[in-house]
């Protein structure tokens, strides 16, 4: 890792600016890579099909217990594996059966 020649921030590489240096420069206030971008979407897709049963899915270093049930019951409803985490479908029933 070397330093930034301006701001002295550690960074990767040898390019002689830091990105956030970069972005600044070009009158940004922010960056992106798009070979990052295309890596996520590319990890997104992978993930996205695999079968929700086969996963192993660890939070805070330990195996996640999901139910069948939630699994079963969320296949179907034409959401991806992404939308089964991050909108916590897996700490609940997607149908709640006391209200259906």
């Amino acid at each position: 890792m070397k330093d930034c020649n301006e701001c002295g921030f550690q960074k990767h590489g040898a390019e002689e600016r830091c990105f956030d240096c970069k972005a600044e420069q070009a009158g940004k206030r922010s960056y992106i890579q798009i070979e990052y971008l295309r890596m996520l979407d590319s990890e997104k897709r992978r993930f996205n099909n695999l079968d929700l049963k086969d996963i192993a899915f660890i939070e805070n270093g330990k195996i996640i217990e999901i139910p069948e049930k939630y699994i079963e019951d969320f296949q179907y409803v034409g959401l991806s594996n992404m939308d089964f985490i991050l909108g916590e479908y897996y700490k609940k029933p997607f149908f709640d059966e006391e209200n259906n």
